[in-house]
């Protein structure tokens, strides 16, 4: 608590409402429109779309608090892969983009043909930023079905990322008696502070401090913190085996107590 405690008075996300401009929200999803995937024709119509997005979710962000965001993405998650999705999955699967465009048209297409296991992933290999933007766009040009393709895709790497991060941790901690140490904490908020804020608004709002101290002080833990070293070991690994439906862990992954 005493080392938590030194963080909270900073600007950290964690400890504070989303509460960045929209300009500087525009400069970080700038870095999500540099490589859409796909053909000539279906980069431009699908590189203007999350242009499009980008602008619609630095409005959302700069505009809702770390409540409001995280009640926003749990709307959204649910739409896409949850209940909600599931009772209207022939509405879903009927669904059209509102274009006549035929690039947009065969994307839509293949997400759905996708999600009934008849076709590869329209959205496979887009980096992860292009990913949110698309899965979190209510109202835009995006189909549910696309969306929940793109959800698929980021659920995918995120779960790879997972995995050798999980590996990494136990190597660490068997050669070390400290899971964190190795650089382990410092990927883990590097990873952490890649996501699209609606994406870590989805973790404890706490998350990102208890990060910082696992990143600046893995070389310090005493014979105390290593309990809380293996419970962390336990969560990551948990974490790691989740099922894709599960999305974003609700419980974060803690080595300090909250």
């Amino acid at each position: 608590m005493t080392e938590i405690s030194k963080y909270t008075t900073s600007t950290s996300a964690a400890a504070s409402d989303v509460s960045v401009t929209t300009v500087s929200l525009k400069a970080f999803y700038t870095q999500a429109l540099d490589s859409p995937a796909g053909t000539t024709a279906t980069v431009s119509t699908l590189a203007q779309q999350i242009s499009d997005a980008a602008s619609r979710a630095a409005a959302r962000d700069a505009k809702l608090g770390w409540n409001e965001l995280a009640s926003a993405a749990q709307t959204s998650v649910d739409r896409i892969v949850g209940s909600t999705y599931q009772s209207n999955q022939a509405r879903n699967d009927a669904e059209v983009p509102g274009t006549d465009d035929p690039a947009a048209r065969a994307r839509a297409k293949q997400a759905t043909d996708f999600l009934h296991n008849k076709a590869a992933n329209p959205f496979a290999g887009m980096p992860r930023e292009q990913l949110a933007l698309i899965a979190y766009d209510e109202g835009g040009p995006f189909t549910v079905n696309e969306r929940a393709a793109a959800w698929s895709e980021a659920s995918n790497q995120e779960s790879a990322w997972r995995k050798q991060i999980d590996s990494k941790s136990m190597e660490s901690f068997h050669r070390t008696g400290n899971s964190n140490a190795q650089g382990v904490g410092r990927e883990l908020l590097d990873h952490y502070k890649s996501l699209s804020p609606i994406e870590r608004a989805q973790y404890p709002r706490s998350y990102e401090v208890q990060l910082q101290v696992m990143a600046e002080s893995s070389s310090r833990y005493s014979k105390s913190p290593q309990l809380d070293a293996l419970n962390f070991l336990a969560q990551l690994s948990k974490w790691a085996k989740a099922k894709e439906a599960d999305g974003f862990s609700s419980e974060g992954l803690c080595c300090v107590k909250c």
